[in-house]
């Protein structure tokens, strides 16, 4: 199905259909049309480029469960996901009062998600086509982790601009901070070092055990 592994083809109608459930009946449509530009391209270059360059299971699921984290903050087009109306009604209780937050926090999550998900299929596809020395793969993968989180900051104030100049703040989702893209690349950076580490402790890990 679409030269891709059943179960990685399986995924994939996960994510497109859970995306487009989200954008039923959405608050702001055009800034959640604008927020799954990137899920659309995604999408066409993971059937694309499934013949040239296949991924393992393991990275399409990581890169799979980043698309759907995306898909649940756009509809709230980040700034709005009422994470305090879940936590009250499961634990009785709100995350933001209690942790003492003045804004809306889940965009720091997905961008830190960003670099803990997107490690090792970045790496993943740099060992493959550039078969370069041992170490480097890892160093790329958190290089183009910053890299594109830079650019999708860039473009998205961009997009803002020239799509939703009246409506930039909130699409943006800088809630009144201006160091708010900043913060993003830096969380951007912190998941793909994170990612690292918990892929080198395995690693030992797996050392250790033929080892024994």
């Amino acid at each position: 199905m679409l030269g891709l592994p059943r179960v990685q083809a399986l995924q994939l109608l996960v994510v497109v259909l859970t995306a487009a459930a989200l954008s039923w009946n959405p608050r702001y449509p055009q800034d959640q049309a604008l927020q799954h530009v990137p899920t659309a391209l995604t999408v066409l270059l993971l059937v694309a480029s499934a013949r040239r360059c296949p991924l393992s299971n393991a990275s399409f699921t990581l890169i799979s469960a980043f698309l759907l984290l995306h898909a649940l903050a756009a509809r709230w087009v980040y700034t709005f996901v009422p994470y305090d109306d879940w936590t009250e009604r499961l634990f009785g209780f709100r995350l933001g009062v209690e942790l003492g937050w003045r804004r809306n926090h889940f965009d720091r999550l997905v961008h830190f998600a960003f670099g803990l998900l997107l490690f090792v299929p970045f790496r993943e596809v740099y060992a493959r086509l550039a078969r370069p020395g041992r170490g480097w793969p890892s160093w790329f993968a958190l290089e183009l982790i910053a890299t594109a989180s830079v650019l999708y900051e860039l473009c998205e104030w961009g997009a803002a601009m020239v799509f939703s100049p009246a409506t930039a703040d909130r699409y943006l989702g800088q809630q009144g901070d201006p160091w708010d893209a900043h913060k993003d690349v830096a969380l951007a950076v912190a998941g793909g070092l994170a990612a690292w580490l918990l892929a080198s402790a395995a690693a030992g890990l797996r050392r250790l055990r033929v080892a024994s």
